[in-house]
């Protein structure tokens, strides 16, 4: 009841579609490691991963000819779970122990990634309806470096530096038009912020 302030629009209703699973992610990893001296060692560690059965809204309410089905409400969302993911990752690195020489530990790691998903959570509606096609975009930074040195350079004193970066974190554009009447922004690209 608005009261004598004026109507008050309706609201989303979020629902749970009927038989919705688990999501599930398969995932594969092959790894090489290899002592080059008794103090150096290298490996490398390639990785898949597949997620099917992700979770994304589809709205049940979209406007017909400028009109919702069910006006008590504006979007209803339901969940369900036909989306899906896909990633590729290689991950080196290197160590150094030098437990004679101060205790010195050197190690360094850098990783190349791929991953992509068509969904963006399970209340999130694609820009285009059920077409989730248009909808796959990176997930995550698609460089990272990490490196860690440590010594004790007189007794009783331990020194460490470590040091991190990656490449930009992705992230989505609303262009700010419904340009299929569903009630819902477009979203024109997905960045993957290199």
């Amino acid at each position: 009841d608005a009261g004598l302030t004026g109507t008050t629009p309706p609201t989303n209703r979020y629902q749970l579609g009927s038989g919705l699973r688990l999501p599930e992610s398969r995932t594969m990893n092959v790894g090489v490691d290899q002592s080059i001296s008794q103090s150096f060692r290298v490996n490398a560690t390639y990785s898949y991963r597949r997620g099917v059965g992700l979770l994304r809204g589809r709205n049940l309410n979209p406007p017909v000819a400028g009109v919702r089905p069910d006006l008590r409400f504006a979007n209803v969302v339901d969940v369900v779970g036909d989306a899906a993911s896909r990633g590729h990752a290689l991950n080196l690195s290197a160590t150094l122990l030098l437990l004679n020489w101060h205790r010195t530990f050197f190690a360094v790691n850098y990783a190349i990634a791929s991953s992509e998903t068509n969904t963006t959570g399970a209340f999130s509606l694609p820009a285009n309806g059920d077409d989730l096609s248009t909808e796959w975009g990176p997930t995550v930074p698609r460089h990272r470096v990490g490196g860690s040195f440590s010594t004790q350079p007189i007794r009783n004193l331990g020194v460490s530096i470590n040091v991190r970066a990656q490449s930009g974190t992705p992230y989505n554009i609303t262009t700010g038009v419904d340009s299929n009447g569903d009630g819902c922004l477009d979203r024109c690209a997905q960045s993957n912020g290199h």
